[in-house]
C-alpha cells in the first residue's frame, strides 16, 4: 500500500478486513492458483483500475501506521474509561472504524 500499488490478497484473516474488492486491491479465495493469476491479469489489462486502486492506496496507508494505531487504541481505551457499560459497542465502533 505505501507504494502506491494495487493488492492481490488471499481472502483470509485480516487481510479481508484491510482490503476492499475492487477500491483498494482484489480478494481470491486461498489455494485458488487460477483465481490469483486472473487478478494480476485483470490489474494488468485494467491499468484505470490498478492505478485508482494504487492512488488509494498511496493516500490511506497512513491509517495503518504504528502512531495511527497507537492513537486509535489510546483513544478506545479512553471512551471506555469514560463511558463504561457499553463496552461491546464501543469495540465494535472501533473495530469498524479501520
Amino acid at each position: 500500500m505505501a507504494c502506491g500499488g494495487p493488492l492481490v490478497a488471499a481472502n483470509v484473516g485480516g487481510l479481508r478486513d484491510i482490503i476492499s474488492q475492487n477500491v483498494n486491491g482484489i480478494l481470491v479465495h486461498s489455494g485458488k492458483p487460477d483465481e490469483l493469476a486472473q487478478a494480476i491479469v485483470t490489474l494488468i489489462e485494467d491499468e484505470k483500475l490498478s492505478r485508482q486502486i494504487g492512488e488509494r492506496n498511496r493516500r490511506e496507508v497512513n491509517k495503518y501506521s504504528w502512531d495511527a494505531i497507537v492513537d486509535k487504541t489510546e483513544a478506545l481505551y479512553h471512551d471506555l474509561e469514560q463511558n463504561p457499560g457499553n463496552e461491546r459497542e464501543q469495540m465494535s465502533s472501533f473495530a469498524e472504524n479501520k
